[in-house]
């Protein structure tokens, strides 16, 4: 993985959505089917509605900080949680997704703007976003936003074979 930072200090366009698409939080437990579906359309997952209650409700997690670009029928298009560092003044973005009936479209792009926005409103200095060294979309958006690669992350995985130590 690659940890990005960007400073906040630098200039931050303003979004820019095709007609009829909005940016806002979202509104609450009502809303987290449609969550549930635009996080496991844009990653692959299958999150139910009690899992996602519950991350909705754990300590740290705020709906307004839960972003959502709204397609003009009301569909969750994208998604990006914005997790605030009061004391280190650091923006951290986990995770970032878009519903794959609406790629290329510009909504990532957008969705992190406001997102920056939001944090340099908050008082943050610095956004930092992680994401997989082969995922190449998301090493582009990054670093088309200003996002530098500044800390490389290493994990393991056990064997499988032993499934108690690292090869």
């Amino acid at each position: 993985y690659w940890l990005t930072e960007r400073d906040l200090s630098l200039p931050i366009p303003d979004p820019v959505l095709p007609q009829g698409y909005t940016i806002r939080g979202a509104a609450g437990i009502h809303e987290a089917q449609k969550l549930i579906d635009v996080h496991s359309n844009g990653f692959g997952s299958n999150w139910t509605l009690a899992q996602y209650e519950r991350v909705m409700t754990s300590p740290g997690y705020s709906t307004e900080r839960e972003l959502v670009v709204v397609a003009p029928d009301g569909q969750f298009a994208a998604f990006c949680i914005i997790w605030l560092d009061d004391i280190n003044k650091i923006g951290y973005f986990e995770p970032v997704g878009v519903h794959k009936a609406f790629h290329r479209k510009g909504l990532g792009t957008a969705l992190m703007r406001y997102g920056m926005q939001v944090m340099v409103a908050q008082g943050m200095a610095l956004a930092t976003v992680l994401h997989g060294v082969d995922n190449l979309a998301s090493t582009g958006l990054y670093a088309s936003l200003g996002f530098k690669q500044t800390h490389p992350i290493y994990d393991y995985q056990l064997n499988p074979q032993t499934k108690d130590r690292p090869e």
